[in-house]
């Protein structure tokens, strides 16, 4: 792991070494939700919230049977 951290947040200072992880956390500042549920409303900021928000709906199944479908 490199301790180098180029990717330094203008409005709180925080920094990161990955160019994700900042523009994830940027999310933070500029309220964007680019993650948003086709089952209702919710909007998420991460990726994983989302997913793991999702298998909440009734009636839906959160993995898929490789073999059935």
């Amino acid at each position: 792991h490199s301790s180098t951290r180029p990717f330094v947040c203008a409005s709180c200072g925080k920094s990161f070494s990955c160019s994700l992880m900042f523009i994830t956390h940027w999310h933070v500042h500029t309220g964007k939700k680019p993650f948003a549920c086709t089952d209702c409303s919710k909007r998420f900021r991460h990726g994983s919230s989302f997913l793991q928000h999702h298998p909440v709906h009734p009636g839906q199944r959160p993995h898929i049977c490789w073999d059935c479908g």
